[in-house]
């Protein structure tokens, strides 16, 4: 399944400080890959045993994002949650990342509580940071 945290503020979270959660929520001491370019990181890699966890960070101005975030803004409007669009919208960072266990969900509340966020996750919902569940996914 599928995470996504919409991170309302621009801060970059250090690679290693994102490395560190990891290691701790999934109890692992693996070294991890980091991909950057001039705007920051923007892929990191862990391998977990049988399957490597890739963590993408996508910033609002990169083409196809803004759209993006247009979309689940849409997304809410049809739930009838308009209030909780602004958030979407004015999200500055877009981070994704595929798992099926908490460890993952635990991962987007600490890069949403970073960020000033809120996180998605794939046929459960959109939470806020501290983990309640604002709206459910039907």
């Amino acid at each position: 399944m599928w995470f996504r945290v919409f991170g309302r503020t621009d801060a970059t979270i250090p690679p290693a400080a994102v490395l560190e959660r990891i290691h701790t929520l999934w109890g692992i001491s693996a070294p991890g890959r980091c991909r950057a370019d001039d705007l920051g990181w923007f892929e990191l890699a862990v391998p977990l045993g049988d399957r490597t966890l890739v963590v993408n960070r996508y910033l609002a101005s990169e083409d196809g994002i803004r759209e993006e975030l247009s979309n689940w803004a849409a997304w809410l409007e049809w739930v009838e949650r308009p209030e909780l669009m602004p958030r979407i919208i004015q999200a500055q960072q877009l981070f994704t990342l595929e798992g099926s266990d908490a460890s993952a969900a635990e991962l987007c509340r600490f890069l949403a509580g970073q960020t000033d966020g809120l996180y998605h996750i794939d046929g459960q919902g959109l939470f806020a940071a501290d983990g309640t569940l604002l709206v459910a996914d039907a």
